[in-house]
């Protein structure tokens, strides 16, 4: 299952998120993970988050980040 979070005011996403889900379609509650979002670029005239970083949903441990570079 996904979960999406948009700012209230700028509709700006700014997590998104899974859950694995069993054999019957049931969300497994500590897996998956959850991407934060920060900063913004535009690209071709899209704005996109610049920065992901990544953490588990089981323990909030930290995973690892991207960032987009310009070009």
């Amino acid at each position: 299952m996904w979960y999406f979070y948009f700012d209230p005011e700028t509709y700006a996403m700014e997590v998104y998120q899974f859950f694995k889900t069993d054999e019957n379609g049931a969300e497994k509650p500590h897996s998956g993970e959850y991407i934060l979002l920060s900063e913004e670029v535009t690209v071709n005239g899209i704005k996109m988050p610049k920065v992901r970083a990544w953490y588990y949903n089981k323990d909030d441990k930290y995973l690892g980040i991207d960032t987009l570079i310009e070009k």
